[in-house]
């Protein structure tokens, strides 16, 4: 959420300054930036807490995302008891497991570095329903019909009908490899035999991603408190997410009815085009406030509930399996140094003379076609990850 977040109060002044059809005005860009945005859910129970604190920033700011870092974090509880979080990178302040008394109620306290003071009203503690199942579906693409593309589902209830709102986000990992296995490597400018675990780890690779959408939905004019078949992603089939292995975790949230609000209106507003001429976005009321200076505006919501979490992996076996576009070539030299590893091509094997089985040069092909991590991904396999898969 913190990629939109960071406009929503810019674009608010914007359309308060010039109107719903008026000529644009440069000078109406130049509105204050710097508000503090609060993202992130706070988990009681089993699960991680993770607070992201950044400032808003204008259209034109050179630097996209400015994270407030050096705070001092906690939740506070209507019983005076304090847990503090703990600041990790980027902005980001956690918490592994928070145990919190769910008959009480409790609020955000921040702290920035330039001793300016922050909280949020005091929310109650929901407790979120499990999540019934993950399920997918692969329907033809509409513009390459020989490709499939894959949608996640999730599917949800609550028996005792007191959730109503929901929230999720998710993370996804996908496996995925190059499109040649390379039988050789380089050491110290020498052309040696790669063991099986040396042509894994240049073959098989990981790669993961947040959700970076609002994903909401409520039950309230339905008879039962059911959410079936809620669409959280839909992936192309010619994505490399869905080349061979895709997993994804999902966790739910149980939100009350005004954070349920408040984020119904941040995603109606960070899903407009963002032109002056658009229809103006709705007031965001958030429920936090700057207790240093009241007049200035605070971007975010506090929610408290327990989570919900599942991890899926869908097989190769569903998917399609795109031919590879890597040519070897033949170099016709024993000189490394004209292999011109590894910036622009990596060893494949050796060339060798068909009669004699000499070695007389090297098979080659472009680096991003033998090293799985010029593709954005990591070989090291994720600690969740089954051996099996």
């Amino acid at each position: 959420m913190g990629k939109y977040l960071k406009y929503i109060l810019l674009i608010h002044f914007l359309f308060r300054l010039v109107g719903c059809r008026v000529p644009y005005e440069p000078a109406a860009i130049k509105g204050k930036t710097g508000y503090l945005v609060v993202d992130g859910m706070i988990v009681n129970g089993k699960g991680q807490t993770a607070v992201t604190l950044t400032r808003s920033t204008g259209w034109h700011d050179s630097i996209n995302i400015v994270y407030e870092q050096s705070a001092k974090v906690q939740v506070e509880g209507t019983d005076n008891s304090v847990f503090p979080l703990t600041e990790n990178s980027n902005g980001q302040y956690t918490s592994d497991s928070l145990n919190l008394n769910p008959n009480l109620t409790y609020r955000l306290k921040i702290k920035t570095s330039d001793g300016s003071n922050f909280v949020s009203d005091f929310v109650p503690v929901i407790k979120t329903p499990p999540i019934d199942s993950i399920t997918s579906k692969q329907d033809t693409d509409k513009v390459d019909q020989t490709l499939k593309d894959l949608t996640i589902y999730v599917n949800t209830h609550d028996p005792l009908n007191n959730t109503k709102y929901y929230r999720w986000n998710y993370e996804e990992t996908w496996k995925y490899h190059s499109d040649l296995v390379s039988k050789v490597h380089i050491n110290d400018f020498q052309v040696l035999v790669n063991t099986q675990a040396d042509q894994d780890r240049l073959y098989y690779c990981w790669q993961t991603d947040n959700s970076s959408s609002i994903i909401i939905d409520n039950t309230v004019k339905l008879s039962q408190d059911v959410i079936s078949m809620k669409q959280l992603t839909s992936i192309q089939g010619n994505s490399l997410k869905k080349s061979f292995i895709y997993s994804i975790l999902v966790k739910q949230y149980a939100l009350t009815q005004k954070a349920y609000e408040f984020y119904g209106i941040m995603k109606m507003n960070s899903e407009q085009t963002g032109s002056l001429f658009d229809p103006q976005p709705s007031e965001i009321n958030g429920n936090i406030k700057n207790i240093t200076n009241p007049a200035e505006p605070v971007i975010g919501y506090v929610s408290i509930s327990t989570l919900s979490a599942n991890r899926v992996y869908i097989s190769k076996d569903f998917f399609y399996h795109y031919p590879p576009t890597c040519k070897l070539q033949l170099l016709h030299s024993l000189n490394v140094s004209d292999i011109q590893y590894p910036n622009v091509n990596y060893p494949v094997d050796y060339l060798r003379d068909h009669i004699t089985q000499e070695i007389t040069g090297y098979i080659i092909a472009p680096s991003s076609c033998i090293n799985c991590e010029w593709m954005g991904g990591k070989s090291l396999r994720p600690v969740f990850w089954p051996d099996s898969l």
